[in-house]
């Protein structure tokens, strides 16, 4: 993304997130919540992030997805309480 001028630009497009984590952001950057920009987002670890925030790692790395422009669907549980798995899994236990 930041190897072309239009993904330069992109990333200093005011980013949208969980008003938790924009409240981390903000007070690691010394900047208002309404200031962060997508490559604020991308600049830390997901881990790191969650910690502070309280949300899920994985909450995490989707606000960081969709400020990279990448659209993430949310998972839905298998019914039955079974993991989702690949068609490459289910064909080795046939």
């Amino acid at each position: 993304m930041s190897r072309t001028r239009r993904g330069r630009e992109q990333l200093t497009d005011r980013a949208e997130m969980p008003r938790k984590l924009a409240r981390v952001l903000a007070a690691r950057l010394n900047r208002q919540p309404e200031e962060l920009t997508r490559r604020d987002v991308l600049r830390y670890q997901a881990e790191d992030l969650a910690r502070e925030s309280s949300m899920s790692v994985e909450e995490i790395r989707r606000v960081k997805l969709a400020a990279l422009g990448v659209r993430v669907q949310q998972r839905r549980p298998k019914a039955g309480g079974e993991k989702a798995r690949g068609k490459g899994a289910q064909d080795a236990q046939e």
